[in-house]
């Protein structure tokens, strides 16, 4: 899905499309902000899948978007994929994580500290990554509900595709 990404009073002026036709299908969406090319050559139409941000947590099923990362690169027939997987904060779901057995893919992983937005939008920044590949839930309060998800604000922020995966 294609989408704007209204920030601030801009946010209350528009009213979004994208955001809630993707909360209520309940499906994994791929959502392509309107000032970014996406992942896909238009010349050529090959894909131009290189470097993918995955975050993960604990209450997240980190498992399911290594997984749908897998199968997105497999079914696009990337080579030399690397993929960035990252945790903001500390525990040991990086520890419990399976990862795919290719040797033409790379699996980096990082554990960070700070806010989970902005360290997901600074590193799909710092690594110029071609799409995000995240998990999300349902808004779980009242400040979720005003502000949107972890997923919905990253998804303003970034500079590349978001695949979104319901949990």
């Amino acid at each position: 899905m294609s989408t704007n990404q209204y920030e601030g009073l801009a946010r209350w002026q528009h009213s979004p499309i994208a955001e809630p036709v993707a909360r209520g299908s309940h499906t994994a969406t791929l959502f392509v902000p309107g000032h970014v090319e996406g992942f896909v050559v238009k010349e050529s139409g090959h894909p131009k899948l290189r470097r993918v941000l995955v975050p993960v947590s604990a209450d997240s099923q980190p498992q399911l978007a290594i997984d749908a990362t897998a199968q997105l690169a497999t079914a696009l027939g990337c080579d030399n994929l690397t993929v960035v997987v990252v945790h903001v904060g500390e525990d040991e779901t990086l520890q419990s994580i399976h990862y795919p057995s290719r040797t033409d893919w790379l699996w980096h992983t990082m554990t960070c500290r700070g806010n989970v937005v902005d360290v997901i939008l600074g590193m799909g920044a710092d690594f110029d990554v071609d799409l995000i590949v995240m998990t999300t839930a349902k808004q779980q309060s009242l400040l979720d509900m005003l502000r949107g998800s972890v997923t919905e604000r990253v998804l303003r922020g970034a500079r590349c595709p978001l695949l979104a995966l319901p949990v």
